[in-house]
């Protein structure tokens, strides 16, 4: 009888110490665009790799797991971009770090004159709204973004 106390107790105490992590955890901020690189471009595919400032306040790590996103280059919509992806973010971080958001381009004539055009110059006009799902601890929570900027290329 006292083990299956000295049980219960153990299992009461692991859970209220997962409720009490997870209701300590601060959200993370993902905001100011510094620059976008196209990578990986394929025919009707390409990677935008987005080098974003990050917070994470936390002690403990968080993992960035779905970007869903509208990306806008130069006022024309490549579309609404969803990935999955697994970047982890460092606790205590407050630095920029590269996110790869893959495109896949329906609208190839109008998008690729504008890619084409934007590659050319130093900078370009970049609009990001949409959340990222992102992982921390034993919670999952949305990160909301939007933002709008002139980037370097």
């Amino acid at each position: 009888m006292t083990k299956i106390i000295n049980n219960s107790l153990k299992y009461i105490l692991l859970f209220s110490t997962i409720m009490l992590l997870s209701s300590c955890i601060k959200l993370i901020e993902i905001g100011d665009i510094q620059s976008v690189k196209i990578t990986n471009s394929s025919s009707k595919d390409f990677t935008l790799t987005f080098k974003v400032k990050v917070k994470n306040p936390n002690f403990y790590k968080v993992t960035l797991k779905q970007i869903d996103v509208t990306v806008t280059v130069n006022n024309f919509s490549l579309g609404n971009v969803k990935n999955e992806t697994n970047i982890v973010i460092p606790a205590n971080c407050n630095e920029y770090i590269d996110i790869p958001i893959d495109v896949t381009i329906d609208n190839l004539f109008g998008a690729g004159l504008t890619l084409l055009s934007s590659i050319g110059s130093k900078k370009i006009n970049i609009e990001v709204k949409g959340n990222v799902q992102v992982k921390a601890l034993f919670k999952t929570f949305k990160v909301e973004i939007n933002e709008k900027k002139e980037v370097a290329t």
